[in-house]
């Protein structure tokens, strides 16, 4: 450097900004440029969480600009790095060209998006449905209906014990006079007329399986003994499946079976009164799915059916089912018509989410709503083994967003389709007249806001409010904010508040929902259960607010409130005090906009007794505006609640947002 050159000036890498521009905050391209600024003539380093994407060199102003490769829906922080600095810069991804994501934000398995042009499974896009439906086992189209399943897993092991028959015939057993002999790598069996031989499996409720035999005639020449399964019996008796006569030359037949009781499954041959012999080879049972990604297999015995969750827009037809008929948006089911689970839409108008197990048990029926003729509509629904971790219902569904129909039941095993049906049922009858706008289905029973979401129609979204916090969102007694709040305004209302949570733990379970980030949200940790000191919890409020990014949060800071019991004139009036510096903390922070205090309409609810006006001047909320009068309560009445949801003041901060 020369002593007239002026010195360099490092400057600390800085992304400034994303291309395409961001919409209130969020990126809808998935794969953006990043632009940011640096020492001029410096080699920029770009991380995607923690991971290297790509590095340029800033230009002769500092001006620098890197693409960043195609991402999923959700946030990604990313960092600049040049020596000895860098900066972070959270892009939310949000680009509608995406396969539709579960509550995880796992991709979906199936997407079959007709109105938005995306044609996706298992991680790969295809440009039309023919070609998507092309590319999946037994995938068939027949106009807008739909097909395919049998999927086998080849790294799967057979459940079927000695079905090669290489070097004897154990484990198989014999029943009415049949026998069974080792004949070259082949099993010899003689069913003596009626007799059967057959394998006993245990340990897979729920799981569907394929099985797959070779058989042909020995000496048998007339009344052929058969091949198949059963949950019968071991004679391959009572409603066998799969039954395929015995032919003269070798013959590989297929057919699926569930134990949806978590009894035995049968698997073998049985006679038919004709004499002679005949030849069995190859068996196998390996479990089948609809397609690739599905969910786990069963390696194990005892693992239970995977759940699974479907989302379904489209237009209902012209006319309604016929009495007594309905017509299937959606089926999985195990090949057959005994044992499967759908969405139908029956002759009085209602959609339901029917499932039928155990040849012929119901095992849910739930009515989701009433759905008109010719009108677009959203359904959502889920399936899962008991309550698959969530104890709100194994089964659960919603109609254009409307609450969630559920129902528990912990002691019915699910059958795990092998087969996926769009617009008819398994003999290709009750056909769906209507048209499919998209057909998604994801891993897992996904939660109940997740449902509603999903099946809200988008000129109902477009005004959707999320409410979080404690049991002063989540409800008690059956008072229930968001309810109120919903009925006051009209407006779509998303609840996932928590009874007795911590602000902690409403931090995290906001987090987790990040398909609700792009909505309004109305925080109230009301009863402040392990709050430690006013700067901790703004701080965690703070991550709450990061977390949304966009800024549009209302909080509604904790209340003091009096302990019934107790005359107010002797309690201290420091926890009114504390919480109200809570709230002030609040103010300072976020702004006044971003905060409602909910006491001064309370107190107006006053019944001017003594009790309520030694409260007012502790600095506690009036004892008269609880639910109850017990020692400890400390939740709000109807009266106070719904105060709160129809207070103008209230309703404006929340449409503001």
């Amino acid at each position: 450097m020369g002593l007239l050159d002026p010195p360099t000036v490092n400057v600390v890498p800085k992304i400034t900004g994303v291309s395409p521009a961001l919409v209130d905050g969020v990126s809808l391209s998935s794969h953006p440029t990043i632009l940011g600024t640096a020492t001029p003539l410096s080699l920029i380093s770009l991380y995607l969480n923690g991971a290297l994407v790509a590095s340029a060199f800033s230009d002769s102003d500092g001006n620098w600009a890197i693409s960043l490769p195609a991402q999923l829906n959700g946030t990604v922080n990313l960092v600049a790095r040049a020596a000895p600095a860098s900066s972070l810069f959270p892009v939310i991804i949000n680009d509608p060209k995406q396969p539709l994501q579960n509550a995880a934000g796992l991709p979906a398995v199936f997407d079959m998006d007709n109105e938005g042009g995306l044609y996706f499974t298992n991680g790969t896009p295809y440009a039309d449905a023919a070609s998507l439906i092309g590319a999946l086992t037994n995938g068939v189209q027949n106009g807008s209906l739909f097909s395919c399943g049998g999927y086998l897993n080849p790294a799967l092991k057979n459940i079927v014990t000695n079905g090669a028959f290489d070097i004897d015939v154990a484990n198989w057993n014999v029943y009415n006079g049949a026998s069974i002999s080792w004949s070259a790598g082949e099993a010899l069996v003689d069913t003596v007329g009626s007799g059967a031989v057959s394998q006993t499996i245990v340990g897979y409720p729920g799981r569907t399986f394929a099985f797959t035999a070779k058989s042909r005639r020995g000496t048998n020449t007339g009344n052929s003994p058969s091949i198949g399964g059963t949950l019968s019996n071991p004679q391959i008796g009572g409603n066998a499946v799969g039954l395929a006569a015995v032919t003269a030359s070798d013959v590989v037949g297929t057919f699926y079976m569930s134990s949806l009781s978590g009894a035995a499954m049968y698997v073998g041959m049985r006679g038919n009164t004709g004499l002679g012999t005949a030849y069995m080879d190859d068996w196998s049972g390996i479990e089948a799915q609809p397609l690739p990604g599905w969910a786990g297999f069963a390696t194990a015995p005892g693992s239970s059916a995977p759940a699974f969750s479907v989302v379904i827009d489209a237009i209902s037809p012209a006319s309604l089912p016929t009495s007594g008929n309905i017509k299937v948006l959606w089926q999985g089911d195990n090949n057959g018509t005994h044992d499967f689970i759908r969405i139908h839409w029956a002759s009085d108008g209602t959609v339901h989410l029917y499932c039928l197990g155990n040849n012929a048990s119901v095992v849910c029926d739930l009515n989701l709503g009433t759905l008109a003729v010719n009108t677009r509509f959203k359904v959502s629904v889920a399936a899962a083994q008991g309550f698959n971790g969530d104890a709100t219902s194994g089964y659960a569904g919603s109609l254009n967003g409307k609450n969630s129909v559920g129902l528990f039941a912990s002691n019915v095993s699910m059958l795990s389709p092998s087969h996926m049906r769009i617009g008819s049922n398994a003999a290709g009858a009750s056909v769906w007249d209507g048209t499919y706008k998209r057909v998604s289905v994801v891993q897992g029973r996904q939660q109940n806001d997740w449902l509603e979401y999903q099946a809200t129609p988008a000129s109902s979204l477009a005004s959707a409010v999320l409410f979080g916090g404690d049991s002063y969102i989540g409800g008690a007694s059956g008072v229930v904010l968001p309810d109120l709040y919903e009925t006051a305004t009209g407006r779509t209302v998303y609840n996932i508040g928590v009874g007795g949570s911590t602000l902690l733990n409403q931090r995290d379970n906001t987090i987790s929902r990040g398909y609700l980030r792009k909505l309004p949200f109305v925080h109230w940790d009301g009863s402040n259960n392990g709050m430690v000191d006013i700067t901790s919890q703004v701080a965690i409020a703070q991550q709450i607010w990061d977390w949304k990014a966009d800024g549009r949060i209302l909080f509604l800071p904790s209340i003091a409130v009096p302990n019934p019991g107790v005359a107010s004139s002797a309690v201290t009036n420091s926890n009114g005090t504390y919480l109200r510096q809570y709230r002030d903390a609040l103010i300072d922070t976020f702004g006044a906009a971003h905060v409602y205090d909910p006491v001064p309409i309370i107190q107006t609810l006053s019944t001017g007794s003594a009790d309520d006006l030694n409260d007012i001047a502790s600095g506690v909320i009036p004892r008269s505006a609880l639910i109850t009068q017990n020692n400890a309560e400390v939740h709000l009445g109807l009266a106070a609640m719904t105060a709160i949801a129809q207070h103008s003041a209230f309703q404006a901060k929340v449409a503001a947002l």
